[in-house]
């Protein structure tokens, strides 16, 4: 993986790699997502639901990231989408039994 501060606890799979990026999609299966963002000022979490998976577009060139959340199989289903400098921050995608966590926590 191209960026070392993000930690997938999770089953995913590699779809595109060409040296410089890498696309990463972790299934979720028409889950819940919870995205907890630990200096985001404004909301404690934010919730989505019916989830078909997380893509992930990681650079070798810098430390932002974006996540799209997609909505069934095709790459082009992303209804929301987020760039992420993960420069001063740790990213960990995780599960419990009902559903998936994106923990983004500050780095000190």
């Amino acid at each position: 993986m191209y960026n070392k501060n993000i930690n997938i606890k999770v089953d995913y799979r590699i779809i595109r790699e060409d040296g410089m990026d890498q696309d990463i999609i972790i299934p979720i299966e028409n889950g819940l997502i919870d995205l907890n963002v630990s200096d985001f000022k404004i909301f404690d979490r934010i919730q989505f639901t019916h989830i078909y998976a997380i893509l992930l577009r990681i650079t070798n060139q810098n430390m932002t990231i974006c996540i799209h959340l997609l909505k069934d199989i095709d790459i082009f289903s992303s209804f929301v989408n987020m760039d992420i400098d993960l420069a001063k921050k740790n990213m960990v995608i995780s599960k419990n039994d009902n559903h998936t966590i994106i923990n983004i926590e500050s780095v000190n």
